[in-house]
């Protein structure tokens, strides 16, 4: 049993009895969903389960999480305007927005990230919950997560620290509860402590009911997509949950390809009298280790040099990187080598749509779950009063050559041209790269030799 699915089992237990007439604290997570993200983890951090110390990893999972978050973030712009709360706010949003990238790959990694705000010294701070440290307990007809269990782990010395933090929310009452647990080790959660065992939680309520509260205070980041681990389970799936068979395949095909490297290796079959005795024994003289190997024969020396299959290897891993590229939605390329032919460059394109498609999907889930967690931060606002109640407006600002590619914009900007939304003038700078002085004078040539031509 997992670590995961320990501490999920342990919540059940000390939970149900205390609240089992109140609230329902039952893990709305699977044991194949609980599985999953515990695999997902796993390779995102270079452990996959296949992997020895003789067999070598590409670290593809982190790689994949990597590029996509890159793809999704880059260029990304949010920032609030407004009034005395928008100012108030805008700290702690701007390092919300600049950390984009970081949980963004988590998500892209584990299938999501819980985005939950929290009061520190009066001012409003966020904290990044990736998915193998929360378990939802309960969720609405449309998936939304209402309840969840949130735990946070201190080690200290030979000690575990475990808090386990209660969100159930309903409109009418919002209860969120603490609990610190301690252990000798770190699969089990142990038993009940104060939380004052430890500093950074002695200042946390035990209790409290919140109310007039618009929804809970967590946002889930979500990886689009079906869950083809459990289609009734409100969670994401990792970006490269498709492609672990490819990815492990790639791993086969690396490993060979450095067995084959070091399994070539110059060297030199030699005779014992060829090497320094030493000690009834024999050396290999310094700085030629890998170069000679005794044999006991009198006759012997000859270099051991085959040849290296280095290229069918590569042939091979590109094929599979290929197939790692589609199965995570990325474009060829992004890993593999490609060839310029008319073939690839046709295969490349519907590559670079099909992953234009997939970032423009995580980027309206990311504008989705920073929309919900501007609610949260206004009901922490009102609620405690830490700004005055007037107008924050939220923008967004993505980069659009990331979802749309060069040929489809010059059409859009024809049409445009056409349409009479847009001058010719700036047509023909941005698809022909033109200056506006040249631009104009382009088209003062068009329209003479059009004139020309009707008279």
């Amino acid at each position: 049993m997992n670590v995961i699915t320990q501490i999920a089992e342990a919540v059940k237990k000390l939970f149900s009895r205390e609240i089992k007439d109140k609230v329902s604290a039952d893990i709305a997570v699977s044991q194949s969903m609980t599985d999953a993200i515990k695999l997902w983890t796993d390779c995102y951090k270079n452990r996959s389960p296949w992997l020895t110390d003789d067999y070598k990893g590409m670290h593809l999972p982190s790689a994949i999480a990597k590029e996509m978050a890159r793809l999704v973030t880059l260029e990304f712009k949010s920032e609030l305007t407004g009034g005395k709360r928008a100012e108030y706010l805008s700290e702690a949003y701007k390092k919300l927005i600049s950390d984009a990238s970081v949980y963004t790959e988590y998500a892209c990694a584990k299938g999501g990230v819980m985005l939950k705000p929290y009061l520190s010294g009066g001012y409003a701070t966020h904290a990044y919950v990736q998915a193998d440290s929360f378990f939802p307990t309960a969720f609405d007809s449309s998936g939304n997560i209402t309840g969840c269990i949130f735990a946070e782990r201190k080690v200290v010395g030979k000690k575990f620290y475990t808090r386990l933090e209660t969100h159930d929310y309903t409109k009418s009452l919002y209860i969120v509860k603490n609990a610190a647990y301690l252990s000798d080790n770190n699969s089990t959660l142990g038993r009940q402590v104060p939380l004052s065992s430890v500093p950074e939680w002695s200042e946390l309520a035990i209790e409290v009911a919140l109310t007039n509260f618009n929804r809970p205070l967590f946002c889930y980041f979500k990886m689009p997509g079906a869950n083809i681990i459990d289609d009734s389970s409100p969670l994401g799936v990792s970006i490269f949950s498709n492609a672990l068979d490819a990815i492990k395949d790639a791993d086969d095909q690396y490993s060979r390809l450095i067995w084959e490297f070091d399994g070539s290796e110059l060297a030199v079959n030699a005779d014992f009298t060829a090497l320094e005795p030493r000690d009834g024994d024999f050396k290999v003289p310094k700085h030629k280790k890998r170069l000679y190997r005794g044999f006991d024969r009198s006759d012997m020396f000859e270099t051991f040099s085959p040849d290296i299959r280095d290229q069918s290897l590569l042939n091979g891993l590109n094929y599979i990187l290929r197939n790692v590229e589609y199965l995570s939605c990325l474009a060829f390329g992004t890993f593999s080598k490609i060839d310029d032919t008319e073939k690839t460059a046709t295969e490349i394109k519907a590559s670079k749509q099909r992953s234009y498609c997939t970032v423009s999907a995580i980027q309206k889930s990311l504008q989705k779950c920073l929309q919900e967690y501007l609610i949260c931060l206004n009901d922490l606002c009102d609620f405690y009063g830490l700004a005055p109640k007037d107008k924050v407006e939220q923008s967004f600002e993505f980069d659009d050559s990331l979802v749309t590619d060069s040929e489809t914009q010059q059409k859009i900007l024809l049409q445009e041209v056409a349409a009479g939304v847009a001058p010719p003038v700036e047509y023909r700078m941005k698809v022909k790269g033109e200056t506006e002085e040249q631009a104009r004078e382009q088209l003062a040539k068009i329209d003479v030799f059009a004139g020309a031509e009707t008279e």
